[in-house]
């Protein structure tokens, strides 16, 4: 009948949508491209929120290996607004105005990083060398000095 021709069609429908939410999960879950570290485990905890703010973290990496900075940092802001205590978000927040040339926010932003990532050790030393090349920029760069 037409009638459970329609719920199968609706189970199909179900059952394909969580598999495309499975395959976002795992695709999120390997890691981003090449130069441009991923979210490690350490850094990543159990909840709706971190989810959330990991996957605009992951979509925010892509525009940033494209180059598209405005709307990375769009997504990066957001995984912040998200999840405050993600750390990873503010470092990439960080890495994009030192990229684009807005050096004034780049100190916060990594000392807000460090504090919420500091005992991990892949994204301390990440978080201390961008903070290596940021302090070489000269202080006539930086606006308000």
């Amino acid at each position: 009948s037409i009638l459970s021709k329609g719920r199968s069609l609706r189970k199909n429908v179900v059952r394909f949508g969580l598999f495309l939410i499975f395959l976002g999960l795992v695709a999120c879950a390997s890691g981003g491209g090449a130069g441009v570290p991923r979210v490690s485990p350490a850094a990543q905890k159990s909840s709706p929120e971190r989810h959330a703010s990991n996957a605009l973290i992951e979509e925010g990496k892509g525009s940033l290996e494209q180059g598209l900075y405005d709307r990375a940092a769009d997504n990066f802001q957001e995984s912040v607004n998200v999840d405050p205590t993600n750390g990873v978000g503010f470092y990439y927040m960080a890495l994009v105005k030192y990229r684009t040339g807005e050096y004034g926010e780049v100190s916060q932003l990594l000392e807000k990083a460090e504090a919420l990532l500091g005992s991990d050790a892949e994204w301390k030393e990440k978080i201390d060398r961008l903070k290596a090349e940021a302090s070489e920029v000269p202080e006539t760069s930086i606006p308000g000095y």
